[in-house]
């Protein structure tokens, strides 16, 4: 009998673990939103362009996955055009203009609570 009473206990604690698990994984992919922005370069610049109704909020700019810019702000319909030495790899060291950009990866926060991505090959 107390072997069945554990099972049991057992069962609705797996279930439960299970069910939350489920719900916050769900949650998650809801709060993505794929960014309709464009990206390419010009000379040693990158033009970015917020191709959305709504404002890209304290946006992460990574270039090749290592040199980043943090909190930038990009309004609806805006267009920008960053310096390549712009980006940092650690506060110290920026990216080397003998280093070609190669891919744009954009994350940043939503008015909604949402997050935003973006990823592209520079050309």
């Amino acid at each position: 009998m107390k072997t069945k009473i554990a099972y049991l206990v057992s069962f609705a604690i797996i279930g439960t673990l299970i069910f939350f698990i489920y719900r916050s994984y769900s949650n998650e992919n809801n709060s993505m939103v794929h960014l309709h922005a464009s990206a390419h370069l010009e000379g040693n610049h990158i033009v970015i362009a917020n191709r959305d109704s709504f404002d890209y909020l304290h946006t992460q700019l990574t270039v090749n996955g290592y040199y980043k810019i943090t909190g930038y702000n990009l309004k609806a319909g805006e267009t920008c055009s960053i310096g390549q030495v712009e980006f940092f790899l650690n506060p110290r060291r920026r990216m080397p203009l003998n280093v070609k950009p190669v891919k744009l990866s954009i994350w940043c926060d939503l008015y909604n609570g949402k997050k935003g991505y973006f990823t592209t090959d520079l050309k």
